[in-house]
């Protein structure tokens, strides 16, 4: 028998007489199920958080103009600011129909108003798309007038 090259090959193998199998698998599998489940929390976190985006909050304070009252915007736009346990937050309304149309209403004056719509943060700022806007606060101060 002729051999080819100029030494024995040196095969590892076993206790049992064949190549070991490369466990990758095991290795494989260790790392890739933890990674699965950090995937599957965020994902759902992330249905949690889109879930939350679009319910719709019914907001009561005083309905102000962000230019004429306030002073924090260059063109006219309808702002809501609610006080809870003396912190203040000011909603401001995004341009729409909705909005455009009941600025007559508060615009260099400022007036109770409820709101309904989807509340979002956008560029630190609280932003409300109202699908209703109505002067007055709740029931219970429409009952005192």
């Amino acid at each position: 028998m002729a051999r080819i090259g100029t030494g024995p090959v040196l095969i590892a193998t076993t206790g049992f007489g064949r190549p070991p199998v490369l466990d990758l698998g095991e290795t494989t599998m260790r790392k890739l199920i933890p990674l699965l489940a950090v995937a599957f929390l965020f994902s759902g976190l992330t249905f949690l958080k889109a879930e939350d985006k679009g319910k719709e909050k019914t907001i009561t304070g005083e309905g102000q103009c962000a230019k004429c009252s306030l002073n924090e915007t260059e063109s006219c736009q309808n702002a809501i600011v609610t006080d809870k346990g003396g912190k203040k937050t000011t909603y401001y309304l995004v341009h729409d129909a909705v909005s455009k149309k009941f600025h007559s209403n508060i615009c260099k004056t400022t007036k109770t108003v409820t709101a309904t719509g989807t509340v979002e943060e956008k560029d630190g700022k609280m932003m409300l798309t109202a699908s209703k806007i109505e002067l007055g606060g709740d029931k219970d101060d429409k009952d005192k007038k």
